[in-house]
């Protein structure tokens, strides 16, 4: 159940204004690990939307990556194989 309690301190992060590329990597990750893939492109989708295009430019490009394949790892396991190749394409802009 350590993915609930990932969830419960990435809950506190967003409350206060501090989650970060690194905080939903490792949210994301610690779903993932759980299969709760929902969760992972939940997050991922968040993620997306809260950063905008400069403010996603400036996090570490590794980060980026490490957030694009928890995603594609959760469609592997949910078998959306149509959305992992989707993400596959904007990764590959």
């Amino acid at each position: 159940f350590e993915w609930r309690s990932a969830l419960q301190v990435f809950g506190h992060l967003q409350e206060n204004d501090v989650a970060d590329v690194i905080a939903y990597n490792a949210t994301m990750t610690a779903c993932g690990n759980a299969h709760q893939w929902t969760q992972v492109l939940q997050l991922f989708e968040e993620l997306t939307a809260t950063f905008t295009d400069s403010k996603w430019e400036a996090e570490e490009t590794r980060g980026n990556l490490r957030a694009f394949t928890a995603a594609m790892d959760a469609c592997k396991f949910a078998k959306k194989w149509a959305l992992a190749l989707l993400l596959f394409e904007q990764i590959s802009e």
